[in-house]
């Protein structure tokens, strides 16, 4: 009797294996950071206009976010489809822990982070279709000790940031089409492609086409990073302009100190705006955490040719793998030189200096 009772449990069980079988072979995680600190701010952000003219930064004092990284959240799948294939997908949505808003901004969408579905294979690549981040916005945080940081990092803060930001399309590019190749003798080629669909409003940031490729090399303590990105667009006060941003950078790790050096040019036609970018860092280990410098410097050529120079210098400390703080202080200088004269074609020389400088301390936590 008790062999026959037993029989209907085992057929039971083998009905539900193949089932348990493709459990196993999919996952949904859910996951994210929250970047918040405390600090006092002197910066281009907080101009002072006197007669159409900026004549300082104001000094201010807050409570505030993504200083060192931008808070957001996300759900990421996988599904095993065979054994090379697999489908894919994420969304990832910004948001602001000071005040519990969705989005970076009033008007910024829920999933700008990134959102995509794609298919993976270890053999051919991974292709991904919707919102994804730039080639140009990956390079910049990767090769530099203050990585995506829009308040402490030079590079972030001289390419993407507020008034100093010089890049047009965002961080993120909409309606794209993203292949990641796999790596091939320490090279991994990654391309991305974004219509625009005609979007020309707040929401498509004005951007009606861009492309877009990133050549990286490692090998051991070495790295190198090639991307290029051609960006257009349609916003009806810059209709037919288009702006090409190139970046080459490079980091080694010596192991009591790890170098990192970038180099940006920004084209903006037909203005025939320039941007020369230049960023150097260092990451020294001290104690349990790490000694973080960087400087970086923006020269602009335009009708009001402007040099902004910046220089970090923090300690970041972790409390567990998932927990770390960060102290910091950061000193900006914007030099305004050659300009056109307001009612004439000669030039005059400007030379006014504007310096601020930024205290803070950071509190984040991944989860």
């Amino acid at each position: 009797m008790i062999k026959t009772s037993l029989k209907p449990c085992a057929a039971a069980l083998a009905l539900s294996l193949p089932a348990l079988a493709v459990q196993a072979q999919s996952s949904v995680q859910l996951y994210g950071m929250i970047d918040i600190g405390l600090g006092s701010f002197q910066r281009p952000e907080e101009q002072v206009v006197g007669g159409g003219i900026i004549n300082d930064w104001k000094r201010t004092a807050k409570l505030d976010r993504n200083n060192e990284q931008t808070s957001y959240w996300g759900l990421r799948g996988k599904e095993v489809l065979s054994e090379d294939l697999s489908a894919v997908f994420l969304l990832e949505s910004f948001f602001r822990p000071d005040t519990g808003e969705l989005g970076r901004f009033n008007s910024d969408q829920m999933f700008t982070r990134e959102a995509y579905a794609g298919l993976a294979s270890k053999q051919f690549g991974e292709l991904r279709l919707g919102r994804h981040t730039t080639h140009l916005f990956t390079t910049s945080f990767l090769y530099n000790p203050f990585g995506s940081g829009f308040g402490w990092s030079p590079t972030i803060r001289h390419i993407f940031s507020g008034n100093e930001g010089k890049v047009r399309g965002d961080s993120g590019w909409s309606n794209s089409i993203h292949y990641l190749s796999p790596k091939i003798a320490g090279f991994n080629l990654s391309v991305m492609a974004a219509a625009g669909e005609k979007d020309t409003g707040n929401g498509g940031l004005g951007v009606v086409e861009a492309q877009s490729f990133m050549l990286s090399y490692n090998a051991g303590a070495f790295s190198t990073t090639l991307t290029m990105q051609d960006v257009k667009v349609g916003a009806a006060s810059t209709q037919g302009r288009s702006q090409v941003t190139g970046m080459l950078a490079a980091s080694y790790d010596f192991g009591l100190l790890k170098l990192s050096a970038q180099y940006t040019e920004i084209a903006d036609k037909p203005t025939g705006f320039e941007d020369r970018i230049v960023q150097v860092g260092v990451a020294v280990p001290l104690g349990r955490g790490k000694v973080l410098a960087s400087y970086g410097q923006d020269d602009t050529d335009s009708t009001d040719d402007t040099t902004l120079k910046t220089l970090s210098l923090g300690y970041n400390l972790p409390l567990s793998k998932r927990t770390d703080i960060t102290v910091v202080a950061m000193r900006e200088t914007q030099e305004e030189g050659v300009a056109l004269a307001p009612n004439a074609n000669s030039l005059r020389n400007y030379g006014r200096f504007i310096s601020g400088n930024s205290y803070g301390f950071g509190l984040r936590h991944r989860f």
